[in-house]
């Protein structure tokens, strides 16, 4: 008998979002899917932004696939819910502000 785990570990959900978008940053990469774990469904909710970005991508020539992903990471998070903190420095992460009690919190939670 084969039982499969009730969450994706960390490895195993930056898998999936490396799957779907496999040039992307290992920075977005973890927004990905740090935003897909405060919706209940996040397996599917990385397919809807792997069609959202590619439906925007096709609306807006000339853009990059980072801006998209921020664009449609923007839509998917909800008015007054989880605002992603913005920094000034280049380099730094964005992540959601609230956590959630599952495996991959330190990918979805500030410290």
């Amino acid at each position: 008998m084969i039982v499969l785990p009730e969450t994706l570990g960390t490895n195993d959900m930056l898998a999936v979002v490396r799957r779907y978008f496999p040039k992307t940053s290992m920075r977005d990469a973890k927004r990905i899917a740090g935003v897909a774990l405060l919706t209940l469904g996040y397996i599917s909710t990385i397919t809807h932004l792997r069609k959202r970005v590619d439906f925007l991508a096709s609306r807006r020539p000339g853009f990059h696939e980072a801006e998209l992903i921020e664009l449609a990471l923007n839509e998917l998070v909800p008015q007054g819910g989880t605002p992603l903190q913005r920094t000034s420095k280049p380099n730094a992460e964005i992540r959601p502000q609230a956590c959630i009690d599952v495996n991959l919190v330190e990918l979805a939670c500030t410290p």
